[in-house]
């Protein structure tokens, strides 16, 4: 791309994203925040402290880091780690000059030094033990994403254009968007997904919010998008299949007004999942897909699932074949999935 790509990125990041939690500011009033606050307060006012002393290189990098903490979300833990490892000496000055003690060299005691190094040591021993045995067993929870409902799908193929929740789009696309498979069937695409606008047009990211969140939260769109629709993304590619949260008043409200054009196969306590009745609900159409088959019902999704959770092929009590979520008793660190 070239020079491109930096044009491209400054357009990109130059757009606000509040749709998007990480990409908003930390709020100032709140009891969850207030521990970062009283973090960065705490930094600034060493440093102040320290400033005859202080290494002007790392402190540019720290204001750089916490002005960008103080604009997203997603940047408060890299300030943290950085703050962690740099600005202790700056805290120790100003505990010096709010003790009215001169700063000089001090250095523990062969005692606290045993004591500092066995405590590191311990809580090093602890903490690698706890993420081995927790990369070991990850899992996936079924009240967070539609694992049953994509089991589902695979089941019983139903494959094709997806209008789905924009947190599980990618997880859609690992788990039904293989386009080779073993049984002949055709891939899932979705319509968008969190790779945002890397991937997709204002257009696109403003039809489908107007779809899954519409005015409910505070919104970028682009001037050039016509009014909001939340039908727009169910006409944009005449897609499929529609899946959705339970939870998510939006499409849901949406889906039940467009009854007539969508019609209802598969239903639990967390998705939804529609389908095009010209294409579904005609008898003698090819992917006709008769009510006896439709799963309609509240059932809880608590058991959590190891992950990646894709459906597989598993003997069925009927002879057949039919899909079932993966099992992986381990996790191999250095696989990925896209």
């Amino acid at each position: 791309y070239g020079w491109e790509l930096h044009r491209w990125m400054w357009e990109s990041l130059s757009k606000p994203r509040p749709e998007i939690l990480e990409w908003l500011p930390p709020e100032l009033w709140s009891e969850v925040w207030a521990p970062f606050w009283i973090f960065a307060a705490g930094t600034v006012a060493a440093h102040i402290a320290a400033w005859r002393r202080i290494d002007w290189v790392e402190t540019t990098v720290l204001a750089a880091l916490l002005w960008q903490s103080c604009r997203h979300h997603r940047h408060v833990a890299l300030f943290v780690i950085a703050a962690a490892w740099w600005a202790p000496y700056a805290w120790r000055e100003l505990a010096m000059r709010l003790r009215n003690t001169p700063a000089k060299e001090t250095h523990p005691s062969p005692l606290a030094a045993r004591v500092i190094l066995a405590g590191a040591l311990l809580a090093t021993i602890i903490l690698g033990g706890m993420t081995l045995a927790r990369c070991r067993s990850i899992v996936v929870l079924p009240r967070t994403y539609p694992v049953e409902a994509f089991q589902f799908m695979r089941e019983n193929g139903l494959t094709g254009r997806l209008v789905v929740q924009f947190r599980w789009a990618q997880y859609a696309l690992a788990a039904l968007g293989n386009h080779e498979d073993p049984r002949g069937q055709g891939g899932t695409t979705v319509a968008f997904d969190g790779r945002f606008r890397t991937c997709y047009p204002q257009s696109v990211v403003d039809a489908t919010f107007d779809f899954l969140i519409g005015d409910e939260v505070p919104r970028y769109r682009s001037p050039k998008s016509p009014p909001p629709d939340p039908t727009r993304i169910l006409r944009m590619g005449d897609p499929d299949l529609v899946l959705i949260d339970r939870e998510a008043t939006v499409p849901c409200q949406t889906m039940r007004s467009l009854s007539h054009d969508w019609v209802l196969l598969y239903r639990d306590d967390v998705a939804e999942l529609w389908g095009r009745r010209t294409r579904y609900d005609v008898p003698g159409h090819p992917d006709y897909f008769p009510p006896e088959r439709r799963r309609i019902g509240n059932t809880r999704q608590d058991a959590p699932v190891p992950f990646p959770a894709f459906p597989e092929d598993r003997p069925s009590p009927t002879g057949g074949k039919e899909r079932a979520v993966q099992k992986h008793p381990t996790f191999d660190v250095g696989e990925t999935y896209d």
